[in-house]
């Protein structure tokens, strides 16, 4: 059964780039470039995320709002943050996976293939 991923970066070459490299995978990935977009998304209920990569740094609203909003929306989705700031790797919450920017792209696909295949 496909995963559904939702990648949340406001680099909207980066998030092109990220959605190109699952091609392949057992996942129907999509792009948001800003947080407005996914609480709209996230008040019609007609996706639920089953994995959630999200930049830390968002123009529209602070990323730690946005992890609170999604880890309670979505409590069974695993949530990865992408980040070149190490510190907040340990304010993330409990069951949080962080991915150090620069990254790459092999490594991401990896991580998410191997999520999606434990999620099976």
């Amino acid at each position: 059964m496909e995963k559904h991923i939702w990648l949340i970066d406001d680099n909207k070459a980066l998030l092109d780039l990220l959605i190109s490299c699952l091609d392949g995978l057992n996942v129907s990935p999509r792009g948001f470039v800003s947080a407005q977009e996914v609480l709209y998304l996230m008040e019609s209920r007609k996706v639920v995320p089953d994995i959630i990569v999200m930049d830390w740094t968002l123009p529209d609203l602070p990323a730690s709002h946005l992890l609170d909003f999604l880890a309670h929306g979505y409590p069974q989705a695993r949530i990865v943050v992408m980040s070149g700031d190490f510190s907040i790797e340990s304010h993330l919450p409990f069951g949080s996976s962080f991915l150090a920017k620069p990254f790459r792209l092999a490594a991401f696909r990896d991580m998410v293939a191997i999520m999606a295949a434990a999620m099976s």
